[in-house]
């Protein structure tokens, strides 16, 4: 594990654990989840992911070595899928550098990793739903993409600077998924 891999890892340990443990991405992996606490958490998704994509996807483009692929559509689409509108949007966050634009992406890509996990308990516990979903869909070719991300962010990330930029960067981006998801009103939380 690279020295960024690790300092990325120590610096957002506390909040990746914190959103783990709130009620709407609990039930994700619960036996008893609804289709309700799907789309809630869809929802929240779709909001966290389409105030980071229009910045981040200027620093990783098709053409660059390693594209970011984008999640807000395939977001968009489940939730059509599951009859919720779009959810109002705020601003764009900014992702002004590279640093910053490493620090989001390795947020973003453990959750794509995390998603298989959570794929698989979807397929089993909801079966009708999670086969037609795009969003959570099992794919063996993740583990490779979260190679070669971790093995770009170890060379791109080198000066103390660049790190501290990308901690910071990834530490706001799951106090954001955090605060998004605290605020969301998960109506089936009281059930």
């Amino acid at each position: 594990m690279s020295d960024a891999h690790q300092r990325l890892r120590a610096d957002t340990r506390q909040w990746h654990r914190g959103v783990e443990s709130l009620p709407l991405f609990k039930k994700l992996l619960c036996a008893h989840i609804t289709v309700e606490d799907l789309r809630n958490t869809l929802t929240v998704l779709y909001q966290f992911y389409a105030q980071i994509e229009p910045s981040l996807q200027a620093h990783f483009p098709e053409q660059s070595a390693l594209p970011y692929q984008a999640k807000t559509a395939a977001l968009a689409a489940d939730l059509a899928i599951l009859g919720a509108s779009l959810p109002p949007l705020a601003t764009s966050l900014a992702i002004s550098d590279r640093a910053m634009a490493w620090g989001a992406r390795y947020v973003l890509e453990g959750a794509v990793l995390g998603g298989n996990l959570i794929a698989r308990q979807l397929e089993k516990n909801l079966s009708l739903t999670a086969g037609t979903l795009s969003f959570y869909r099992e794919n063996p070719a993740i583990e490779p993409g979260w190679t070669a991300t971790m093995a770009h962010l170890a060379s791109e990330l080198q000066t103390p600077e660049q790190l501290s930029h990308a901690s910071t960067t990834a530490c706001d981006l799951f106090a954001l998924l955090y605060n998004l998801a605290s605020n969301y009103p998960d109506h089936s939380a009281a059930q």
